[in-house]
């Protein structure tokens, strides 16, 4: 009887490991994609920041060349 016990418990302990690193794989690559994501959002906002930065530069220009 023990001895079928024992042959049983094989499988299940070998699914809970496997279970257990798929877990950490998935949890890994979860992140890694939320971190490349978030790279590109702000590669994005940077260069519209840039974009806005110059837009208002070139019109204090204009303003100044309007004014006087």
């Amino acid at each position: 009887m023990i001895s079928y016990a024992v042959i049983l418990l094989i499988p299940v302990i070998v699914s809970a490991i496997v279970y257990m690193q798929t877990t950490q794989i998935v949890e890994y690559e979860i992140q890694r994609a939320s971190s490349a994501m978030l790279k590109k959002v702000k590669y994005i906002l940077d260069s519209e920041i840039d974009k806005q930065t110059k837009i208002l530069g070139q019109s204090e220009n204009i303003a100044g060349y309007v004014c006087y």
